[in-house]
């Protein structure tokens, strides 16, 4: 039985100050990887934690600056599924919160868009794990912060 390759994605919520509502950010995948919007998604390296490894693909996805944030969350959310390069995954999902909706710089080698949205309820991702994980990240927080 083959090793099973270790994922993490993550739902990443921000404080707009000027609208003093939470927003959530998305990124596009590029052309060559099917042009689909999805929270930050990423392998875990070897010798990393899956919080580890999390938090550094957020940090090469879309340069945030550790600063900003201001909770990390396990969501205690986990999806095993084969991906696009035929490898058996276990991905965990995780929330971000952060102080600010910030500038984002993306990779263009993964990302060729990303948008912070307010409203998740007309947004399409792609994948279930994704839409699973934004929607339980949303009803977290709205019984936290509401």
């Amino acid at each position: 039985m083959s090793k099973k390759t270790r994922k993490a994605q993550v739902v990443i919520c921000g404080y707009d100050a000027h609208s003093q509502s939470l927003n959530y950010l998305l990124l596009q995948t590029n052309q060559k990887r099917g042009e689909f919007w999805q929270n930050v998604t990423g392998k875990v390296d070897a010798g990393e934690t899956y919080e580890e490894g999390a938090l550094r693909e957020v940090i090469e996805e879309t340069n945030l600056n550790p600063q900003y944030i201001v909770h990390f969350i396990d969501l205690k959310l986990s999806h095993n599924f084969i991906d696009e390069r035929n490898r058996d995954v276990h991905e965990k999902a995780y929330l971000l919160l952060v102080d600010r909706v910030f500038d984002v710089k993306i990779d263009p080698h993964e990302h060729m868009n990303h948008r912070w949205e307010r409203n998740l309820e007309h947004f399409v991702v792609k994948h279930e794990g994704n839409f699973e994980a934004l929607v339980k990240a949303e009803n977290l927080l709205r019984e936290e912060y509401t």
